[in-house]
């Protein structure tokens, strides 16, 4: 039942980053909905929030897979934390305009 849950939400997850990627979701983008939103590239921030979409998508995939190896499911638990963490840094100093 568990794992029925999971492809939707890493399906859901796809979906969400498409639609950003190809600029129809800017209202998901936080940073792009705020004063001062002419202050970051909306290309390079559209691409580090589908990004972190396909990072979500990818961990809900393979989790159901290693779900009998509690070991292996925290490395794959914690290497997306990271992955999510560098898209994050990389929001607020690789998207920002000079």
């Amino acid at each position: 039942m568990e794992m029925g849950f999971l492809i939707v939400f890493s399906v859901l997850f796809l979906v969400i980053g498409i639609v950003i990627l190809i600029g129809k979701g800017d209202r998901f983008v936080k940073c792009l909905n705020r004063p001062g939103a002419e202050r970051y590239n909306v290309k390079r921030v559209r691409l580090l929030h589908a990004l972190l979409m396909f990072v979500g998508a990818t961990s809900f995939a393979l989790f159901p897979i290693f779900l009998q190896n509690v070991k292996l499911t925290q490395i794959i638990g914690g290497v997306m934390a990271f992955l999510a963490a560098i898209i994050i840094v990389l929001q607020y100093t690789w998207a920002k305009n000079s």
